[in-house]
């Protein structure tokens, strides 16, 4: 499993090791093609796109499986709890079944919120017309009949 988690797979030609993902540098070898560069960004960007989910599932989990005791594993610092409440919420109030390949975590949290009908109708209009966050929630103030701050 660590082993796993050491790697950034870039493509079947190439993989980063650990010991180029550091917390503040991203290490890159000498003599890269321009094409495997360019699957470097694509990594990044899935990565970046599920770790909300795999933060908030990990949470989830924890819970579940160790009760009060998850809570020794969790960071001490208080924006890193406050960012890990919100990411354990978004993650119990979509279901991984309900979540869109192609929609950021960031428009997901908006419909949050939502009824599971509206989560549904909402994500899959979000991902038919590519939406941001300020689109998904004005649509969601729509649906729960507010006035977007926007339009007054």
């Amino acid at each position: 499993m660590s082993e796993a988690l050491a790697v950034l797979p870039v493509s079947a030609a190439v993989s980063l090791p650990a010991s180029c993902l550091q917390p503040t540098e991203l290490c890159l070898p000498e003599g890269l093609a321009a094409p495997t560069w360019g699957g470097i960004s694509e990594s990044i960007e899935r990565v970046r796109d599920s770790a909300g989910w795999w933060l908030g599932d990990w949470l989830l989990y924890g819970e579940a499986a160790y009760g009060e005791v998850h809570s020794q594993y969790l960071p001490e610092e208080e924006d890193a709890k406050a960012s890990l409440k919100v990411y354990r919420w978004v993650a119990a109030a979509i279901p991984p079944d309900r979540r869109r390949l192609g929609v950021s975590w960031s428009v997901h949290r908006e419909v949050a919120g939502c009824e599971g009908e509206d989560q549904e109708r909402l994500l899959a209009l979000a991902q038919e017309e590519g939406w941001s966050c300020r689109r998904m929630r004005e649509a969601v103030n729509e649906a729960k009949g507010k006035v977007s701050r926007a339009k007054v």
